[in-house]
């Protein structure tokens, strides 16, 4: 009976003597294709801090009042660039688990060695309650009308601008071994900046910027035996 090789994925030669092969089949039997695909790995977030507080002891400072502001100075490294901003990070403490107190958030350009800022990039419009039960407070800001910008370059200032305080007023956390220099920053409720160490502030801020920096990618290999 006659052997039909319309159909046949990979036709036998001893089968259908007239089947022809396709040219990439036509290989002996030990060779193997190596492939090589591109596979982006999974994004991942990424906190810059100035404070190297990790648990246990810190500094509560309660001298942020009614539309004042506290900051920090954030500068990614070289292969962290272009970053999105996922979220803000900042120990609230000072007034038990009833304190809450609205701030809102802005972002400034700050690549100057200066107490006040370079070009605002972006503000929240939205407040964000604080706690202060010594607990990190997480912002994100999904909620927004508008996301924080994508960062290209150069060094960001991070500012929480109190909208008003309540009773007990929550404070901030700062680490225990002492303050970085040009790092750590207050702005009066009238708007004059200053480095928070020339107004007693001891430690920096635990303030911590989380950011999602570009995606590596990863060459995936796959053998075809």
């Amino acid at each position: 009976m006659a052997t039909s090789c319309d159909h046949e994925t990979t036709p036998s030669r001893d089968r259908c003597p007239g089947a022809r092969l396709l040219p990439w089949l036509r290989r002996p039997a030990w060779l193997a294709w190596a492939l090589l695909f591109a596979w982006p790995a999974p994004a991942q977030v990424v906190y810059l801090q100035n404070d190297s507080y990790s648990g246990g002891a810190f500094n509560c400072n309660l001298s942020i009042g009614t539309d004042a502001s506290l900051a920090a100075k954030f500068t990614a490294g070289p292969s962290q660039y272009p970053y999105s901003i996922d979220h803000v990070r900042v120990l609230g403490c000072g007034g038990g688990p009833a304190s809450f107190d609205p701030y809102f958030v802005d972002l400034y350009q700050d690549d100057g060695g200066t107490a006040t800022p370079g070009t605002l990039l972006w503000q929240s419009a939205n407040p964000y309650l604080i706690s202060g039960d010594n607990v990190f407070n997480d912002i994100s800001f999904g909620g927004e009308p508008t996301p924080p910008p994508l960062i290209a370059s150069g060094s960001i200032r991070v500012v929480l601008v109190n909208f008003s305080v309540g009773t007990p007023i929550v404070g901030f956390g700062t680490d225990t071994n002492g303050i970085s220099a040009h790092r750590n920053y207050v702005r009066s409720a009238a708007g004059a900046w200053s480095f928070a160490e020339d107004l007693g502030v001891t430690g920096d801020w635990v303030l911590r910027l989380a950011i999602v920096p570009p995606v590596p990618v990863e060459l995936q290999s796959f053998t075809i035996e």
